[in-house]
């Protein structure tokens, strides 16, 4: 590879493909035939409805996201767009991360004995889908690999 020394100095957005182009130059429609977007998804809609809002906005044939969030749930959906919807099952197999927030009703009597309940919280657990849900409602195992408490907030 040639001038591989100014692959990554930015100012010259060098492309090493004799058809490339720099990404500050392509085209817009270039983007949408073979990118994807990695949305933050609100509460509410499921992944199916804003896969196809997004599907109708850009007016592309095939849209497809890397797995399905339940529709009271937010955090990042990834859409492929055109031929980017190949990629759908490598992201798929991806592991998932979760940050969780919560509130306990009364004032514990100690961080570190709340901080050592939720680190004990790891291993396989049983989950069913809720009732609206994209996936077959059956019961399945899920394993959780560790969890980290991070902080605690007292109230004010």
């Amino acid at each position: 590879l040639q001038n591989f020394h100014k692959l990554n100095v930015r100012t010259n957005h060098y492309t090493p493909l004799p058809s490339g182009c720099s990404p500050l130059k392509r085209e817009i429609q270039e983007y949408i035939r073979s990118g994807f977007i990695n949305l933050d998804k609100p509460s509410n809609p499921s992944s199916h409805e804003v896969v196809a809002w997004i599907k109708r906005i850009l007016g592309v044939q095939k849209t497809g996201h890397s797995g399905t969030l339940d529709p009271k749930v937010t955090g990042c959906l990834i859409v492929c767009i055109e031929r980017a919807t190949r990629l759908v099952k490598s992201q798929q197999g991806a592991g998932k991360e979760y940050v969780c927030i919560f509130q306990l009703h009364s004032a514990p009597e100690s961080i570190n004995q709340v901080a050592k309940t939720v680190e004990s919280l790891t291993g396989a657990l049983f989950q069913r889908p809720p009732l609206i849900s994209a996936v077959k409602r059956q019961l399945r195992v899920r394993t959780i690999y560790e969890i980290k408490f991070l902080e605690y907030k007292q109230e004010q």
